[in-house]
């Protein structure tokens, strides 16, 4: 009997020696070549052996993809990934010898019996996200977990397929053929952030896997995939998945409550790792369960779903090199005398015309896969230059430029298009807009917040208890709006670049700074902020704050640079009140309070205040300074008084504090003005008689006091006595918070006066 005649694509036929391995049957091709079933010529030993076709094999980036593949899978290894033994080039083809697995793909398990009971599911997963921990681990993001590239093997083993398009950190980033610019994945599993080309990492991994578990236990993936690409791009950015629970009542909470939270859009509202994720999936069921997974079913089986889409290989596939379509994953050969082969891929017509995914048919009702599921075929396929995805999106936004959910015009710039980059911009370009959703978080939050794009964000009733560094922070464009948010953090809120921020009612109660801004826009309404300075504007951005009140322990506001600053109807105060250094502000109506300083002005800048009630001293300096008073009643400007060692610094009706007799630099007197107006009621109520007067020593740590980073050692009357004890506990009351920091310890001297 001849030969059967050499593939089209590599030109190998059975009998072939490539290398050290003897051809022995075609198992199926992918986008770059072919795989074959193989025997290594000395040992004997029986591979999966992926050949690329002589045109790719002759390209230079091509053999770098091929050989990168091999060493990712290599590095890792774990019982449920495919093992990688040798690679290779000879003779103008390059090859990669894998593990050759018997088994089927966990897709054609679902196509079989439409859906899987829950506790096989569970199994499978356990065993799923045990081999992406592996991964992950060493720094290995999958980027395409799915149906089609999890393989169950005839013990219940289950394997992951296909690291082809991961990225491995702990590889040279410039080799890669997914880095910026470029999208790979399958739509319907990609993570929200893979199509806006936002930053990718694990967590990717964990929303496809979710998504591959949803469509094990409905019969179908979270989102339909008879569409074309933009609509589902649309539906995964802007749509919430449904409950699994509501698509299969009687699913097992662990199992219903792990996927739908594995399907958040936000990466932060997902769980952190994959072990985090096994954990939660696995609840009280048995973790061996997944070794029995290809076992008969119970005859409590969940029927197979008569309703909800189905799942065609064109819809699971990944977006292809042909710019007008999308090609299957894997296009499995024409049966041959193995009892495992499979039928011709569905996405094929016999002349091999790859079919656009909007015309490909339905698999069979009853499906089978190769002697072994192919373990790196769709890998060339899957590995994404940015123009080539986006000729498939792009012709199906021309097809259909509506969209589920109506979008505002494009921007300005080349093409109409917004500037976005990826697969958003290009499709802005054909005036198809999808804008990225705006993720909403509720809860708890004890670690900083990021806003970095391309997402926006918007916070409702949320609180924030962060013990280092800002509550949010927000940056590279990205809008964030705080609806009654409660903030405690050493820095509230801070903007940085083209971020712009909205905050509605609610709290922010800082260490150091409330409001850190150097973005493009502030908008405060009827919110209160509070920290040792309370909004500090840096940048030149537009700033409008309404009926919010901002306390400054030492400083209510900074403006460093402004250009359309405006605080409507606000109450600042602060021993200085308005620190103007650069820039232009106005005050309307509102009241500012400083003691001793209501307005300190300085360098290039120009404030503002009309109809506004003033408290306090204003001091300018310097000739470019300008203060413009709209009010009736002008406040006067006075330079302050030179005060000395000794000199009166807070009298109030029974006590006078002097200056510090003993005041170590760095000592901020604003604050201390402030500590004791506090502790006066209680200093008063030690009843010391009329001209006497009790000294205090404190010893104190830290650079400054009082403030944040500090630590009373002593607090001593002199001389010591029941008055002097009482004076000196109010005083150690009156101080916030103490905190102890390495450094000098320095000693501050005043005395308190009984008037």
């Amino acid at each position: 009997m001849s030969a059967p005649p050499p593939s089209s694509k590599t030109g190998i036929s059975p009998g072939i020696v490539v290398d050290r391995y003897e051809v022995l049957a075609p198992l199926g091709r992918g986008g770059f070549g072919q795989v074959y079933r193989a025997r290594h010529v000395h040992t004997q030993a029986v591979v999966a052996l992926k050949v690329l076709r002589s045109g790719a094999a002759s390209a230079p980036r091509a053999l770098e993809r091929l050989f990168r593949e091999a060493r990712i899978m290599a590095s890792v290894d774990h019982p449920n990934i495919v093992k990688v033994f040798d690679c290779g080039a000879v003779e103008g083809r390059a090859f990669v010898a894998m593990e050759l697995v018997e088994g089927r793909t966990l897709e054609d398990m679902i196509v079989e019996r439409g859906r899987l009971p829950s506790e096989t599911v569970i199994g499978l997963g356990a065993q799923l996200f045990a081999g992406l921990e592996a991964a992950h681990e060493r720094g290995v993001i999958h980027r395409d977990i799915k149906p089609a590239n999890v393989l169950v093997d005839k013990h219940g083993i289950l394997k992951i397929l296909d690291f082809g398009i991961s990225r491995a950190e702990l590889d040279d980033p410039t080799l890669g053929a997914t880095q910026g610019g470029v999208v790979v994945g399958t739509p319907g599993f990609m993570a929200p952030e893979q199509y806006t080309l936002g930053p990718i990492d694990a967590r990717a991994d964990l929303y496809a896997a979710s998504a591959t578990l949803f469509s094990a236990v409905a019969g179908h993936p979270p989102f339909s995939l008879d569409a074309r690409v933009a609509e589902i791009a649309a539906k995964v950015l802007h749509e919430r998945a449904p409950p699994l629970a509501s698509v299969v009542p009687g699913v097992v909470p662990s199992l219903a409550a792990a996927v739908d939270r594995g399907l958040a859009r936000d990466p932060d509202a997902r769980f952190a790792t994959a072990s985090a994720f096994r954990s939660a999936l696995t609840g009280s069921v048995d973790r061996s369960i997944g070794t029995a997974a290809t076992r008969a079913a119970p005859t409590s089986d969940p029927p197979k779903a008569s309703t909800g889409p189905r799942m065609p290989h064109g819809s699971t596939a990944p977006l292809a090199f042909t710019p007008a379509a999308v090609s299957p994953s894997s296009a499995p050969m024409t049966p041959s005398s193995s009892s495992m082969s499979a039928p011709s891929s569905p996405m094929s017509d016999p002349q091999g015309q790859t079919l656009s995914p909007t015309t490909g048919s339905q698999l069979p009702q009853r499906g089978t896969s190769p002697g072994w599921v192919l373990a790196g075929v769709a890998v060339g396929a899957l590995v994404l230059v940015c123009g080539a995805v986006i000729g498939a999106i792009v012709s199906n936004a021309r097809a259909k430029k509506e969209l589920a959910q109506p979008s505002p015009a494009p921007g300005p710039g080349p093409g109409g298009s917004t500037g976005r980059g990826g697969v958003l911009g290009e499709l802005d370009k054909e005036g198809v807009i999808i804008n990225p959703p705006v993720i909403e978080k509720k809860g708890h939050f004890t670690t900083t917040q990021v806003c970095d794009g391309p997402n926006d964000m918007r916070f409702v009733e949320a609180s924030f208890d962060v013990k280092e560094g800002p509550a949010l922070v927000v940056r590279s464009g990205c809008e964030v709006t705080l609806v009654s948010p409660t903030i405690k953090a050493p820095v509230g809120i801070r903007v940085q670049g083209a971020g712009e921020v909205t905050v509605r009612g609610g709290r922010i109660m800082a260490d150091s700074v409330g409001i850190d801004f150097d973005g493009n826009a502030l908008e405060l309404n009827e919110t209160h902020v509070e920290g040792d300075i309370a909004v500090r504007q840096t940048g030149a951005g537009k700033v409008m704050i309404r009926k919010a009140k901002l306390v400054g322990r030492t400083t209510g506001y900074i403006l460093g640079s402004g250009l359309d600053s405006t605080l409507d109807d606000t109450t600042l105060e602060a021993p200085s009140a308005l620190l103007a250094e650069g820039g232009h502000l106005i005050f309307h109506r509102g009241s500012i309070t400083g003691t001793p300083k209501a307005f300190d002005i300085g360098g290039l800048s120009e404030v503002e205040y009309f109809g506004t009630q003033v408290k306090g001293a204003t001091v300018k300096r310097g000739a470019l300074a300008k203060l413009v008073d709209g009010n009736v009643t002008p406040t006067p400007t006075v330079e302050p008084k030179t005060l000395k060692a000794g000199d009166a610094l807070v009298k109030l009706p029974g006590i006078v504090v002097n200056v510090p007799l003993v005041s170590p630099e760095g000592i901020d007197m604003g604050s201390f003005v402030q500590t004791i107006e506090r502790a006066a009621p209680s200093f008063r109520a030690c009843k010391g008689s009329k001209g006497s007067s009790v000294r205090l020593l404190v010893s104190i740590s830290g650079p400054e006091m009082p403030g944040k980073d500090h630590r009373i050692g002593s607090v001593l009357g002199n001389p010591l006595g029941p008055v002097s004890k009482c004076v000196a506990d109010a005083f150690r009351v009156a101080v916030p918070d103490p905190y102890v920091q390495a450094g000098a310890t320095r000693t501050l001297i005043f005395d308190v006066v009984f008037d």
